[in-house]
């Protein structure tokens, strides 16, 4: 009987992962078998043009970083930088935590339109606000922003994945905080 429990139980959790990521038209992402980077490192540049802060909690796997507008305290702005040791992993990472937070919270009609980083890209605009998930190779990264701050962002934390260096096989990649 337990062993007919566990087989449903699969066969429930592996249709719904299927199903969501037929939602999200995953088939057709391009970037899948993309070489993985590595030692990937947001540049002071970047860091101080907006004043970024690293927040507790940041590893060689994953950055979290902060920043506030025109001295608002109370307005919080921030980016996730995520990476997985192959892009493959990280697209079907994707497609869970899209699935998970599409469920939760905004936002609730995401679309790839218009969101030119990385191999696949979905956001939506809320009250000014862009939320935005891109995967380029095998990294994650999710921004919540204004507008035309998140978009300068991304394009240039896009840049910088993409300039990054390959992973040596048989070699854990990283990120660099």
């Amino acid at each position: 009987m337990m062993k007919i429990i566990k087989i449903i139980t699969f066969f429930i959790i592996f249709s719904f992962t299927n199903l969501s990521a037929q939602n999200y038209d995953y088939e057709n992402w391009s970037g899948k078998n993309n070489i993985s980077k590595s030692n990937v490192s947001l540049n002071n540049k970047l860091i101080s043009k907006y004043n970024l802060l690293i927040e507790k909690g940041s590893t060689n796997k994953v950055l979290f970083y902060k920043y506030y507008m025109n001295n608002d305290s109370i307005k919080k702005y921030k980016i996730i930088i995520r990476i997985f040791i192959t892009s493959k992993e990280a697209q079907e990472a994707l497609v869970k935590y899209l699935d998970a937070i599409s469920n939760i919270k905004k936002p609730f009609f995401l679309t790839t339109e218009d969101y030119k980083v990385g191999d696949v890209a979905f956001g939506e605009e809320y009250n000014g606000i862009l939320y935005l998930y891109f995967v380029r190779n095998n990294i994650i990264v999710h921004i919540e922003s204004p507008i035309v701050i998140a978009t300068n962002i991304a394009k240039e934390v896009d840049d910088i994945i993409q300039n990054a260096s390959d992973c040596s096989e048989g070699l854990e990649p990283v990120l660099i905080y």
